[in-house]
């Protein structure tokens, strides 16, 4: 009986090991490949955000570029209003003169 047991025992063993070094060597497989598509996942993700940080910065140039029109324009208004503030005090001394010469030739 022994002679049965201890080439069994031998050979559960052998197999136990061989299990053992094929589940080590399978699990590093494993990691590996999750280690490779854990890399590619992150590429992709930086490739997305690239993409959206140029959408970003694409559309932040369009508003600037808009709001500097809106800055020109604004400036361009006040100039005008500025230049007709400083000629009405001339209209109204000038409004005043006629008016004066207006009374003068009424009531002579």
């Amino acid at each position: 009986m022994s002679e049965i047991i201890l080439p069994s025992l031998i050979t559960g063993g052998l197999a136990l090991i061989g299990v053992i070094i094929t589940n080590i060597v399978a699990s590093s497989n494993n990691r590996k490949k999750q280690a490779q598509e854990n890399a590619k996942v992150i590429c992709d993700i930086q490739k997305e955000n690239a993409k959206v940080i140029n959408d970003i910065k694409l559309e932040i140039t369009s508003y600037h570029a808009s709001t500097d029109e809106k800055i020109k324009e604004l400036t361009r208004e006040v100039r005008e209003h500025n230049n007709f503030a400083q000629r009405m005090p001339v209209v109204e001394q000038k409004l005043d003169t006629v008016e004066q010469k207006v009374n003068y030739f009424h009531n002579v």
